[in-house]
C-alpha cells in the first residue's frame, strides 16, 4: 500500500535522526507488511464504500493502521510460537538473528532477535494507533470507529492470551477452541474492519447491524480454512511449517472435532501426539491420519459452508449504496474461505 510505505519514509526520517542503526526497523517493518492478502484494510475499504463512502485519503489511512496491527500481531505470534519463517521467508526475529550474527554481539544472536522482534511489534502497533489518531472525521465518526478499534486490539491480545493458557491447561473443548478461533483472528480479520468502515461512511444502525452479522460468519469460515491449512495444507502455498497448531497441547477446532467423533482409544492416541514438544514426521502424519478417520475435516469443510452462507445472506438483508461494493464484499468472503494459501 503506498500509504504504508509512505508512513514508514517518515518514519525512518525520524528514527534516522536517533541513530542510524534505528533505521533498522524500518526495513524490517516494510518486509513484515510486505506481501500478504491485505484481507483487513480490503474488507474495511469494501463496506466503506458499500455504505456511501466515497474513496480518501482517510479511509485509506484507516486501512493500512489495519494492515500495520495485523503485520504487528504476526511478529508476535512468530515469537511465541518460535515459528522461523512467514510468507516463505525468514520471520522477524529470524531475520534480527542473522543481524546480529554480522556484530558478533556479546549476547546471543537469538536473545537480540527476539528482543529486537518485540520492539518492532510494539512499534507496528503504536504507528497503527498513530494514523487512526491522526484522522480528519467529526467527532460523530471519529468516536465509533475509535472503540471499535481499541477493543478490536483487546479482543486479538485476549484471544491470544486465552490460547496459550488453553495451551497450558490442556483444554480440549470445541466452545474453547471456537471461541480462540473467534476473538485471536476471525473478529479482527473482517467483523471490526468492517464495522470501522461501515461507521466512517456514516451508516445507520441497519446496515452497520448487517455488515457485522456478515463480518462474524465470513471471519469464522476465514479462520476455519486456516486451520484446515494449517494441518492439510502445501508449505510451500501456505508460506509456513504446517502442523503448528497440532502440537504444544494446542487445540484448534478441527481436533476438538477430531476428539469429539473419536472413540476413547483414538482420543488417547490424539492427545498422546498432541504433547509432543517436538513431534517427528512420522507423528504428525499419524494424526493427521486420525483426525481424517474421525470425519473432523469433513465436519470443518460444513461449518465454513455453513458460515458463508450466512454471510452472503446477512449481506443482503440490508439494501446497501453500491452493489458493485457489496460484491467485491461477498468476493473476499468466499476468497477468505476457500483459499489455498
Amino acid at each position: 500500500m503506498q500509504v504504508i510505505d509512505e508512513f514508514l519514509g517518515r518514519k525512518s526520517q525520524l528514527l534516522g535522526r536517533i541513530d542510524s542503526r534505528c533505521t533498522d526497523l524500518v526495513e524490517a517493518a516494510r518486509r513484515a507488511t510486505r506481501g500478504g492478502k491485505r484481507l483487513r484494510p480490503a474488507f474495511c475499504y469494501w463496506a466503506y464504500r458499500a455504505c456511501g463512502g466515497e474513496h480518501s485519503r482517510e479511509v485509506l489511512n484507516v486501512a493500512a493502521s489495519l494492515e500495520l496491527l495485523h503485520s504487528a500481531a504476526l511478529v508476535h505470534d512468530d515469537i511465541i510460537d518460535e515459528a522461523s519463517t512467514r510468507r516463505g521467508e525468514p520471520s522477524a526475529f529470524r531475520r534480527f538473528e542473522q543481524l546480529a550474527e554480522t556484530w558478533r554481539p556479546s549476547t546471543p544472536p537469538e536473545n537480540f532477535g527476539r528482543a529486537a522482534a518485540i520492539l518492532l511489534g510494539d512499534l507496528l502497533l503504536v504507528w497503527a494507533d498513530e494514523l487512526v489518531s491522526a484522522l480528519e472525521v467529526e467527532p460523530a465518526v471519529m468516536q465509533p470507529l475509535r472503540s471499535y478499534f481499541d477493543i478490536m486490539r483487546t479482543e486479538v491480545i485476549g484471544g491470544a492470551y486465552l490460547e496459550l493458557a488453553s495451551q497450558a491447561s490442556a483444554a480440549t473443548d470445541l466452545d474453547t477452541s471456537m471461541t480462540i478461533l473467534q476473538f485471536k483472528s476471525a473478529k479482527y480479520t473482517v467483523e471490526r474492519p468492517v464495522q470501522i468502515g461501515a461507521v466512517l461512511a456514516q451508516a445507520d444502525p441497519a446496515r452497520l447491524a448487517s455488515l457485522t452479522d456478515f463480518g462474524r460468519a465470513a471471519g469464522e469460515a476465514f479462520q476455519l480454512r486456516d486451520d484446515l491449512l494449517g494441518t492439510f495444507g502445501d508449505p510451500v502455498v501456505v508460506g509456513k511449517p504446517v502442523g503448528e497448531d497440532l502440537r504444544d497441547g494446542r487445540c484448534p477446532p478441527l481436533l476438538a472435532l477430531a476428539r469429539n467423533a473419536s472413540g476413547p482409544a483414538a482420543v488417547k492416541e490424539i492427545d498422546c501426539l498432541r504433547a509432543q514438544p517436538s513431534p517427528t514426521n512420522e507423528q504428525r502424519a499419524r494424526l493427521v491420519e486420525l483426525i481424517v478417520e474421525s470425519g473432523a475435516e469433513s465436519v470443518c469443510e460444513r461449518m465454513i459452508t455453513e458460515r458463508l452462507d450466512r454471510a452472503r445472506t446477512s449481506l443482503r438483508h440490508v439494501p446497501l449504496a453500491d452493489d458493485s461494493a457489496v460484491a467485491m464484499l461477498e468476493a473476499l468472503a468466499v476468497a477468505g474461505a476457500y483459499r489455498s494459501s
